[in-house]
């Protein structure tokens, strides 16, 4: 028998849309809580608004063009290998990013009520949520027209194109029988 050592092993792989739908809801739920903030006790509530605003434009701006770049790399993302299929976990989020993200939300959330200015953060958290929105639904796009899930890295800061990985889902109808319908009716 054959041992495998962990440099030979491939990375650990995840679900892509629902990890960055995950991350889009709470991206979303830190901007509302840190908005609410704002406007509830902070003293330029105009100027937090036009930061949200703002931050919303740019997430669909920016997102819209990472959508695309991310569709045409989920288009050609080769087939999962049989030793790729071991290295597969369920869509979470990092104690990392939940960190990162507490941590962004209690400043956003201090420094209006300590120093009374605004900050966009509550919109630059709202320009993340609609991207990694927009990425999710792109995935989700390509996920249907390819059969399949897209996974990706974990682990890892960054990726390019070529570390997606697609696993082939089996059709829910695959086992009916040509000449029968599909939907009894």
């Amino acid at each position: 028998m054959q041992t495998v050592t962990t440099a030979e092993l491939p990375p650990w792989r995840a679900p892509y849309a629902p990890a960055l739908a995950l991350t889009a809801r709470a991206l979303a739920a830190a901007a509302v809580i840190s908005e609410a903030a704002e406007i509830g006790v902070g003293p330029h509530r105009e100027i937090s608004a036009v930061f949200v605003g703002v931050g919303l434009v740019a997430g669909y701006v920016v997102g819209r063009s990472l959508s695309a770049q991310l569709r045409d790399w989920a288009q050609d993302a080769p087939p999962l290998t049989e030793a790729e299929t071991i290295r597969v976990r369920d869509a979470r989020l990092s104690p990392l990013t939940v960190g990162a993200l507490a941590v962004v939300t209690l400043i956003a959330i201090g420094v209006p009520l300590a120093m009374h200015i605004p900050t966009p953060l509550p919109g630059a958290l709202a320009a993340g949520a609609v991207q990694a929105l927009m990425q999710s639904r792109a995935l989700l796009g390509i996920e249907s027209i390819r059969g399949g899930e897209v996974l990706r890295p974990v682990g890892q800061l960054s990726f390019e194109g070529s570390d997606l990985r697609l696993r082939y889902t089996p059709s829910v109808y695959a086992d009916a029988p040509a000449d029968e319908p599909i939907m009894p009716g």
